[in-house]
């Protein structure tokens, strides 16, 4: 999912039908893949959080989580941190936090991601989650998580907060090669609990972006 719809009291809203049947099914052993503006939605929605486990929310809503320097996963209690936001556009270098979880065995420790909003200050209950990769944000000073796992019930979700694009905006994030890899790995791991999808030799480095 990518949608970012319910963000408001006033737009779009899943009906109740469906939110069910997505809770029964991930609860149930399924596997939920949602990317960048998809985080944005249902801030309402309670299971939906508990299945995010961090969101666009206002510090006000729940805790958060930041990685230190030394790479320790820090939680943020409610009311502190900063709000959800982002700075323009622009290239950053993403670092493996886990190296040993399926999706991201095998990757480089660093990789270079093109022409991204790097996103910050997510909040939500902020349980039961593994972060699997963060980015260092020029406009916080801090290590902001970028992608992370969940298990819901018997179910697996995976979380990535790559991937933006935008009407009349090229799509360089999205043709990343670290982007893409990491989405088919999420959802292969997300629907199976395994990986096999290998790491392309023109993966991105610690200093080159690759297309």
């Amino acid at each position: 999912s990518n949608f970012n719809g319910g963000h408001k009291h006033t737009s779009l809203h899943w009906p109740g039908k469906i939110e069910k049947a997505l809770e029964e099914y991930v609860s149930g052993g399924g596997g939920f893949l949602i990317y960048h503006s998809a985080n944005n939605s249902f801030p309402n929605w309670p299971a939906y959080n508990e299945l995010i486990g961090l969101g666009w929310r206002n510090k006000d809503f729940g805790p958060g989580l930041i990685v230190s320097r030394d790479e320790e996963v820090i939680a943020l209690p409610k009311g502190e941190g900063r709000n959800s936001g982002h700075g323009p556009e622009h290239d950053f270098q993403i670092t493996i936090l886990n190296a040993n979880h399926p999706i991201t065995k095998g990757l480089p420790m660093k990789w270079m991601h093109p022409n991204e909003q790097l996103t910050h200050g997510q909040h939500g209950p902020a349980k039961n989650v593994t972060v699997l990769s963060y980015a260092h944000s020029k406009d916080t000073g801090e290590n902001e998580v970028m992608e992370w796992v969940i298990p819901y019930g018997k179910g697996r979700v995976y979380v990535s907060m790559l991937g933006h694009l935008w009407k009349g905006k090229p799509d360089t994030a999205m043709r990343c090669i670290g982007f893409q890899t990491m989405l088919i790995r999420g959802c292969e791991w997300a629907a199976t609990g395994n990986v096999s999808y290998p790491v392309p030799q023109d993966f991105p480095t610690a200093t080159e972006m690759r297309l």
